[in-house]
Protein backbone atom coordinates (compact mmCIF):
# COMPACT_ATOMS: atom_id res chain seq x y z
CA UNK A 1 0.00 0.00 0.00
CA UNK A 2 2.82 2.60 0.71
CA UNK A 3 4.30 1.35 -2.76
CA UNK A 4 1.36 2.28 -4.16
CA UNK A 5 0.76 5.63 -2.23
CA UNK A 6 4.25 6.48 -2.90
CA UNK A 7 3.77 5.96 -6.60
CA UNK A 8 0.24 7.59 -6.69
CA UNK A 9 1.75 10.82 -5.30
CA UNK A 10 4.84 11.27 -7.44
CA UNK A 11 2.66 9.95 -10.90
CA UNK A 12 0.89 13.52 -9.31
CA UNK A 13 3.64 15.46 -8.74
CA UNK A 14 5.06 14.63 -12.24
CA UNK A 15 2.07 15.91 -13.84
CA UNK A 16 2.35 18.90 -12.22
CA UNK A 17 5.36 19.81 -13.47
CA UNK A 18 4.24 18.59 -16.95
CA UNK A 19 1.22 21.32 -16.65
CA UNK A 20 3.52 24.35 -15.46
CA UNK A 21 6.54 23.59 -17.76
CA UNK A 22 3.74 23.33 -21.13
CA UNK A 23 2.30 26.24 -19.79
CA UNK A 24 5.27 28.17 -18.57
CA UNK A 25 6.50 27.72 -22.46
CA UNK A 26 3.46 29.19 -23.92
CA UNK A 27 2.46 32.37 -25.54
CA UNK A 28 4.34 35.15 -26.14
CA UNK A 29 7.05 34.75 -24.09
CA UNK A 30 11.17 34.41 -24.50
CA UNK A 31 12.89 31.76 -23.02
CA UNK A 32 14.73 33.26 -20.28
CA UNK A 33 11.62 34.78 -18.83
CA UNK A 34 9.61 31.48 -19.27
CA UNK A 35 12.66 29.54 -17.59
CA UNK A 36 12.74 32.05 -15.04
CA UNK A 37 9.39 31.58 -14.47
CA UNK A 38 9.34 27.74 -14.32
CA UNK A 39 12.23 27.66 -11.94
CA UNK A 40 10.15 30.14 -9.58
CA UNK A 41 7.52 27.63 -9.63
CA UNK A 42 8.97 24.67 -8.94
CA UNK A 43 11.42 26.41 -6.11
CA UNK A 44 7.51 27.19 -4.43
CA UNK A 45 6.92 23.23 -4.72
CA UNK A 46 9.65 22.33 -3.37
CA UNK A 47 9.76 24.63 -0.45
CA UNK A 48 6.36 23.71 0.05
CA UNK A 49 7.78 20.31 0.66
CA UNK A 50 10.01 21.47 2.84
CA UNK A 51 7.41 23.38 4.94
CA UNK A 52 5.59 20.20 4.89
CA UNK A 53 8.47 17.73 6.22
CA UNK A 54 8.99 19.98 8.66
CA UNK A 55 5.81 20.51 10.21
CA UNK A 56 4.47 18.57 13.24
CA UNK A 57 2.09 15.72 11.48
CA UNK A 58 2.28 17.03 8.46
CA UNK A 59 0.62 20.27 9.08
CA UNK A 60 1.36 23.58 7.91
CA UNK A 61 0.70 27.50 9.68
CA UNK A 62 -1.00 28.86 6.76
CA UNK A 63 1.54 32.09 8.37
CA UNK A 64 4.61 30.34 7.63
CA UNK A 65 3.13 29.81 3.84
CA UNK A 66 2.83 33.12 3.25
CA UNK A 67 6.18 34.50 4.78
CA UNK A 68 7.98 32.03 2.69
CA UNK A 69 6.42 33.55 -0.07
CA UNK A 70 7.07 37.07 0.88
CA UNK A 71 10.20 37.03 2.68
CA UNK A 72 12.52 39.61 0.06
CA UNK A 73 9.84 42.08 1.04
CA UNK A 74 10.26 41.88 4.55
CA UNK A 75 9.18 45.65 5.20
CA UNK A 76 6.76 46.09 2.66
CA UNK A 77 3.79 43.43 3.72
CA UNK A 78 1.60 42.76 6.35
CA UNK A 79 -0.21 39.61 7.38
CA UNK A 80 -3.14 39.58 9.83
CA UNK A 81 -5.43 36.49 10.61
CA UNK A 82 -6.06 33.57 12.87
CA UNK A 83 -3.49 30.84 13.25
CA UNK A 84 -4.52 28.11 11.18
CA UNK A 85 -2.78 24.70 10.63
CA UNK A 86 -2.97 23.73 6.40
CA UNK A 87 -3.98 20.30 5.63
CA UNK A 88 -1.11 18.33 3.51
CA UNK A 89 -3.18 19.06 0.23
CA UNK A 90 -3.72 22.03 0.14
CA UNK A 91 -0.17 23.66 1.20
CA UNK A 92 0.81 23.24 -2.62
CA UNK A 93 -2.33 25.06 -3.90
CA UNK A 94 -1.81 27.90 -1.92
CA UNK A 95 2.20 28.31 -1.99
CA UNK A 96 1.18 28.09 -6.02
CA UNK A 97 -1.07 30.70 -5.42
CA UNK A 98 1.03 33.12 -3.51
CA UNK A 99 4.12 32.56 -5.13
CA UNK A 100 2.17 34.06 -8.27
CA UNK A 101 0.91 37.24 -6.52
CA UNK A 102 4.31 37.72 -5.27
CA UNK A 103 6.15 37.24 -8.20
CA UNK A 104 3.78 40.03 -10.09
CA UNK A 105 3.72 42.55 -7.27
CA UNK A 106 7.36 43.28 -8.51
CA UNK A 107 6.86 43.46 -11.95
CA UNK A 108 3.21 44.92 -11.95
CA UNK A 109 2.29 46.29 -8.38
CA UNK A 110 2.91 47.62 -5.23
CA UNK A 111 5.94 46.06 -4.69
CA UNK A 112 7.61 47.54 -7.38
CA UNK A 113 7.12 51.10 -5.54
CA UNK A 114 9.47 51.70 -2.84
CA UNK A 115 5.65 52.85 -0.90
CA UNK A 116 4.33 49.97 -1.84
CA UNK A 117 2.26 48.01 0.28
CA UNK A 118 0.65 44.51 0.30
CA UNK A 119 -1.88 43.41 2.67
CA UNK A 120 -2.61 39.71 3.69
CA UNK A 121 -5.39 38.19 5.74
CA UNK A 122 -7.89 35.72 6.40
CA UNK A 123 -10.28 35.23 8.03
CA UNK A 124 -12.69 31.60 8.83
CA UNK A 125 -15.46 30.50 10.71
CA UNK A 126 -16.95 27.05 10.81
CA UNK A 127 -17.84 26.98 7.06
CA UNK A 128 -15.66 29.01 4.91
CA UNK A 129 -12.52 30.41 4.33
CA UNK A 130 -11.52 33.98 3.24
CA UNK A 131 -7.76 34.78 1.84
CA UNK A 132 -7.80 38.56 0.91
CA UNK A 133 -4.39 40.02 -1.10
CA UNK A 134 -4.62 43.77 -1.55
CA UNK A 135 -1.89 45.64 -3.11
CA UNK A 136 -1.55 49.80 -2.64
CA UNK A 137 0.83 52.00 -3.32
CA UNK A 138 1.03 56.45 -4.17
CA UNK A 139 0.42 55.81 -7.99
CA UNK A 140 -1.95 53.09 -9.03
CA UNK A 141 -2.76 50.85 -11.79
CA UNK A 142 -6.75 51.98 -11.66
CA UNK A 143 -7.32 49.57 -14.98
CA UNK A 144 -6.14 46.09 -15.45
CA UNK A 145 -3.06 46.60 -17.26
CA UNK A 146 -3.39 43.94 -19.90
CA UNK A 147 -6.18 42.95 -22.40
CA UNK A 148 -4.38 40.11 -23.94
CA UNK A 149 -5.64 36.64 -23.10
CA UNK A 150 -4.49 35.39 -19.61
CA UNK A 151 -1.27 34.55 -19.25
CA UNK A 152 -0.59 30.83 -16.93
CA UNK A 153 0.19 32.56 -13.78
CA UNK A 154 -3.28 34.76 -13.94
CA UNK A 155 -5.09 31.27 -14.64
CA UNK A 156 -3.31 29.64 -12.19
CA UNK A 157 -4.10 32.21 -9.26
CA UNK A 158 -8.30 32.87 -10.96
CA UNK A 159 -8.98 29.24 -11.82
CA UNK A 160 -6.77 26.31 -11.43
CA UNK A 161 -5.70 26.77 -8.08
CA UNK A 162 -9.31 27.73 -6.51
CA UNK A 163 -10.31 24.81 -8.02
CA UNK A 164 -7.97 22.54 -6.32
CA UNK A 165 -9.57 24.07 -3.35
CA UNK A 166 -13.25 23.87 -4.35
CA UNK A 167 -13.47 27.47 -4.11
CA UNK A 168 -13.48 30.77 -6.26
CA UNK A 169 -11.20 33.81 -6.79
CA UNK A 170 -12.51 37.21 -7.47
CA UNK A 171 -9.56 39.78 -8.82
CA UNK A 172 -10.00 43.41 -9.53
CA UNK A 173 -8.10 46.52 -9.79
CA UNK A 174 -9.34 49.60 -8.10
CA UNK A 175 -8.18 52.75 -7.17
CA UNK A 176 -5.23 51.68 -4.69
CA UNK A 177 -4.42 48.83 -6.57
CA UNK A 178 -5.09 45.29 -7.05
CA UNK A 179 -7.15 43.45 -4.95
CA UNK A 180 -7.41 39.31 -5.14
CA UNK A 181 -9.48 37.21 -2.90
CA UNK A 182 -10.24 33.52 -2.51
CA UNK A 183 -13.02 31.75 -1.02
CA UNK A 184 -13.25 28.18 -0.57
CA UNK A 185 -14.61 25.42 2.29
CA UNK A 186 -12.41 25.95 5.84
CA UNK A 187 -12.70 21.83 5.25
CA UNK A 188 -10.35 22.24 1.95
CA UNK A 189 -8.24 24.23 4.32
CA UNK A 190 -8.25 23.38 7.55
CA UNK A 191 -6.30 20.14 8.90
CA UNK A 192 -7.80 17.94 11.67
CA UNK A 193 -5.80 19.52 14.26
CA UNK A 194 -7.15 22.91 14.21
CA UNK A 195 -9.29 22.78 17.30
CA UNK A 196 -11.45 25.29 16.31
CA UNK A 197 -12.84 23.89 13.31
Amino acid sequence: MLSKEVAHRAKNQLAVIQSIASRSLQGDVSLDDARKAFVGRLHTMSNSFDLLNAATMGQVSLKDIVQMELSAFVDQYTIEGPEILVRNAAVQPLALLLHELATNAPKYGALAHADGDVKISWSSDWDDFKLSWIETWDMPQTAQPDTKPPGFGTLLVQRLMPSQLSGQATQHYADAGLQYSLTCPIAAIAGPENPQF
